[in-house]
């Protein structure tokens, strides 16, 4: 029986990436359905969120762990498909020019 890590994530060209990745087509389907659900919520409730992380590779996490960014030294399950960060999104506060 085939995995979704190991039909979709070890084929993604970022799976040795150190940049952060926020496409939700690496999530797990189970768990990209939930944050779907989470997000939507959310704005339901006035709460802007956005899915800041969710593929993690181990490079990204010791450069993470390095920066003091995390306690994690080798990465969890954001490397495979199972978990990602959200924020809250914040607009940009538009300032006008003085007259």
């Amino acid at each position: 029986m085939a995995s979704f890590y190991e039909d979709v994530i070890k084929n993604d060209p970022r799976i040795d990436s150190v940049k952060r990745v926020s496409d939700m087509a690496l999530l797990e389907p189970v768990t990209r359905a939930a944050i779907s659900n989470i997000v939507a919520d959310a704005k339901a409730l006035g709460i802007d969120l956005m899915v800041f992380e969710t593929y993690r590779s181990q490079a990204r996490q010791q450069e993470l762990f390095n920066q003091g960014a995390s306690k994690l030294r080798v990465v969890g399950v954001h490397h495979f498909g199972l978990a990602c960060d959200l924020v809250k999104a914040i607009a940009e506060a538009r300032v006008s020019p003085m007259p």
